[in-house]
């Protein structure tokens, strides 16, 4: 009966040691397929879609180019607010500008040591609450340039700062002299005037090898200082501006400045426009951008210069002169306006000539502040002379000194 339940109990434990190793060594195969299925989706790549996504691919034709630096001044104009009339392609101008005072608002410096005889508007800029003019003066031509500087509150009553000239136009490095004809205040608070230069002085009514340069300062006394370098000159043999460059205005944009003067030839007179990344370094532009207009009886139908070119609400605003014969006195200024500094609609009668000032008129220039148009002229009267000044020989009694006009408001009525 024992060896029966020993034998019984022996044969229980060898059962249960056989189940416990099969338990560990071979696991049954649910057990094996569940974990296969963890891996493969543990290890599952990303699905790839049927379709793939539409792709930024290039224009079949590419984009339009950017117009040349040479054709547009490297900004936006202001945006005209009227428009002339199409059909006239010219502006009204008669009656617009009015003379503010029957007296000169400057006259010619006559306590200097050497008096002057001679007040020609050059520069003028309104600046930290004030206006300012630089204004070139002659005891008579051919002579040395002397330079004043003048401030004013309102555009009309003006103060001379100093009875002496800031500098001569000897002490510019130049041939002969030079005329300052525009004028700029950086941000960093440089005065920067662009004068241009007559090399070989004659007799009046001849224009000789000139060329454009710059002086920076300061402060508006002084001291100024030349650049090494003109900083622009008169075009080769064959070119529309071969003889001379002169009478520059520059107008500081976002980008960089765009500057307007005279060329002149032997045969002819018109306005150029070039650019400038600095203010140093210029390139011009091939052509010109304004010319006489050719119109049978036009005022401005021949030779053009001596523009003075402003940025207002109207757009681009020039203020330009004519003549009949290539260096010729130029007794008569109207203006143009340009959205974009290039295309140019004129106005259709001068708004100063002699009979606007009288009895002659030589030298301009141009301002705008606070919707208000100021229009400096330099005019006045010699003794005894004829239709020009090559028709004296005397200057002793020459008296010539700065008017003013304005106009309030849009040119573009």
């Amino acid at each position: 009966m024992k060896i029966h339940l020993f034998v019984h109990i022996l044969i229980l434990l060898t059962l249960c040691l056989v189940g416990c190793q099969a338990d560990v060594v071979a696991p049954d195969s649910a057990s094996v397929q569940d974990k296969t299925v963890v891996a493969e989706v543990a290890n599952e790549p990303e699905a790839v879609p049927t379709e793939l996504p539409p792709t930024s691919l290039p224009p079949t034709e590419p984009p339009p180019t950017e117009p040349s630096p040479t054709e547009l001044p490297p900004t936006e104009p202001p945006v005209p607010t009227a428009s002339p009339e199409p059909t006239s392609q010219r502006i009204p101008s008669a009656g617009l500008f009015t003379l503010a005072s029957e007296e000169p608002v400057i006259y010619h410096n006559d306590t200097a040591a050497a008096p002057m005889k001679l007040a020609f508007p050059g520069a003028t800029v309104y600046h930290d609450g004030q206006f300012h003019m630089f204004h070139n003066e002659l005891a008579w031509w051919p002579a040395q340039v002397h330079v004043f500087y003048s401030t004013s509150p309102d555009g009309v009553n003006w103060t001379r700062v100093t009875e002496e000239p800031i500098f001569l136009g000897e002490a510019l490095n130049v041939p002969y002299t030079a005329f300052v004809s525009s004028v700029i205040v950086e941000p960093d608070g440089t005065w920067v005037l662009y004068f241009y230069t007559v090399d070989r002085p004659v007799v009046w009514g001849v224009i000789t090898v000139g060329s454009i340069g710059r002086v920076t300062a300061p402060a508006p006394t002084g001291p100024w200082t030349a650049d090494a370098e003109m900083a622009l000159t008169p075009g080769g043999q064959d070119a529309w501006d071969s003889l001379a460059v002169q009478n520059p205005s520059v107008v500081r944009i976002e980008q960089g400045y765009v500057m307007y003067y005279t060329g002149y030839s032997e045969r002819q007179s018109a306005i150029g426009m070039a650019t400038s990344a600095d203010g140093i370094h210029w390139t011009k532009q091939e052509d010109p951008v304004l010319t006489g207009s050719g119109e049978q009886g036009g005022w401005d139908a021949g030779l053009l210069l001596d523009p003075q070119v402003v940025l207002t609400p109207d757009g681009w605003v020039m203020l330009y002169a004519r003549s009949y014969q290539v260096g010729k006195q130029h007794g008569a200024y109207g203006f143009a306006v340009s959205a974009d500094g290039v295309n140019w609609v004129r106005s259709e009668e001068p708004i100063a000539s002699g009979s606007t000032v009288g009895p002659f008129i030589w030298s301009t220039d141009l301002l705008y502040h606070d919707g208000v148009y100021f229009v400096y002229v330099e005019s006045g009267r010699v003794s005894g002379m004829g239709t020009s000044f090559s028709d004296t020989s005397t200057s002793s009694d020459a008296d010539w000194n700065i008017f003013l006009l304005t106009h309030e408001g849009s040119l573009l009525q």
